[in-house]
Formats: structure tokens, sequence, C-alpha cells
């Protein structure tokens, strides 16, 4: 059952990646990216009140607790405990990212080009819209 999880997990992540490298836009400062900017600034505050209020319940968050990366974890612990992991400034603070906006999603992915050897990586911020509002989801990494 284990192995079936992952298996889905990993094709859900490939099939997000496909979608991100098809509908790419650059940086933008429409309003639907300025959420992104407005919840980097909270992360980089760590204004827990911001992030928790503007973020889902549960969110997902694969770097930050490793034995429980495919799972939901409430927000607040994520934001109290693992924000260094969520986002790390030194990473990417500088770094252009590409985002995907439709009516219900934003998605903001940050490319690294061959760190793991001869692979590339991708860090995917998620917001999904909820009650007519933009809520962070969580994180992924590909792969």
């Amino acid at each position: 059952m284990k192995i079936i999880v992952n298996y889905n997990f990993s094709i859900l992540i490939i099939f997000i990646f496909l979608v991100f490298s098809c509908n790419r836009q650059s940086n933008n400062l429409t309003e639907k990216s300025t959420i992104w900017e407005k919840f980097k600034t909270g992360i980089e505050n760590k204004d827990l009140v911001y992030l928790i209020s503007n973020s889902k319940d549960s969110i997902i968050c694969v770097n930050c607790i490793p034995s429980e990366n495919d799972k939901l974890q409430a927000s607040e612990l994520i934001f109290k405990n693992h924000l260094g992991k969520l986002y790390n400034p030194e990473l990417v603070g500088g770094m252009k990212y590409s985002n995907y906006i439709t009516d219900s999603i934003i998605r903001i992915s940050y490319s690294f080009g061959k760190l793991l050897g001869n692979e590339s990586s991708s860090t995917i911020y998620m917001f999904d819209k909820s009650e007519g509002k933009y809520l962070f989801t969580g994180m992924i990494t590909i792969p």
C-alpha cells in the first residue's frame, strides 16, 4: 500500500511539473502575483498571524518533516517549527521565479539547474482559491 501511495504522489508531482513547464509566465505585477510577494514578506518577517490567516489549516511541506513529507500538516506547526525548511531566503531570496495563475490557483516555481548532479529541481509554492481568497496550501519540490 505504501508503494502505491508514493507512486501516486510521484505521478501527481510529475503532472504538476509538466503543467508548469508548459504555461509559464514571467514575473509580473498583477494583483495575483503580489499575493506571493506579500506572503514571502510574511515568511521573511516571521509574521505568524499573517501566515496562518492566509493559509489553509493544513498544508503540505515536503522539506519540513521528512518522515511525513507527503502528508498534510497543521499550518501553525509548520510556521512555528519549520519555517526555515519551508522557505530559505539565502537560497531563493533574490531569484526570479515563474508563476502559473488561473481563477482558482496560483503556483510559484523556483527552478534550480543541475544542483543535484545532472538533474535540475524546482520548488513550487501553491495557493488555492477558497471563499474568494487565495490561501497558501503548501510547498513541494521536484524531483
